[in-house]
C-alpha cells in the first residue's frame, strides 16, 4: 500500500497540529486575559475617578461650610466687640454713679451733723 503520507510524517503532522492548536489557544487566552485586565483597570480607574470626584464635591461643600462659619464668626466677633464697648461704657458709668453716691452720702452725713448740732444748739438756748 502506498499512502500519501507515511507513518512518521503522520505523527509529525499530528504533533505539529497539536502544537499549533496549543499555540492558537495560548494566543486566544492571552488576548482574552489582557482584554479582561484592561477592562478591570479601566473600571478601577473610573471607580477611583468617581471616588475622587465625590471627595472633591465633599471637599467643596466643606469649604463652603467653613466659609459660612467664618463669616458667621466674623459677625459674632463684631457683635462681641460692640457689646464689650457697651460694657466698658456701662462700667465707667457705674463708677461715676458710685462716686456720685459717695459724694451724696458725704453731703447727707454733713447735713445730718449740722442738723444735729443745730438741734443741740436750739435746745440749749431755749
Amino acid at each position: 500500500m502506498n499512502y500519501i503520507v507515511g507513518v512518521n510524517e503522520f505523527w509529525f503532522y499530528i504533533v505539529l497540529s497539536a502544537l499549533a492548536g496549543i499555540l492558537v489557544t495560548w494566543f486566544y487566552f492571552k488576548a482574552r486575559i489582557e482584554a479582561e485586565v484592561n477592562t478591570k483597570e479601566r473600571q478601577l480607574r473610573e471607580g477611583h475617578k468617581k471616588q475622587l470626584l465625590e471627595l472633591q464635591a465633599e471637599l467643596q461643600l466643606s469649604n463652603e461650610q467653613v466659609a459660612t462659619l467664618t463669616s458667621e464668626n466674623q459677625n459674632l466677633l463684631g457683635k462681641v466687640n460692640s457689646l464689650a464697648a457697651k460694657c466698658d461704657a456701662l462700667v465707667s458709668e457705674v463708677e461715676q454713679y458710685e462716686l456720685r453716691h459717695k459724694q451724696i452720702e458725704f453731703e447727707v452725713a454733713t447735713v445730718q451733723k449740722y442738723y444735729k448740732d443745730a438741734r443741740i444748739d436750739t435746745t440749749i438756748t431755749i
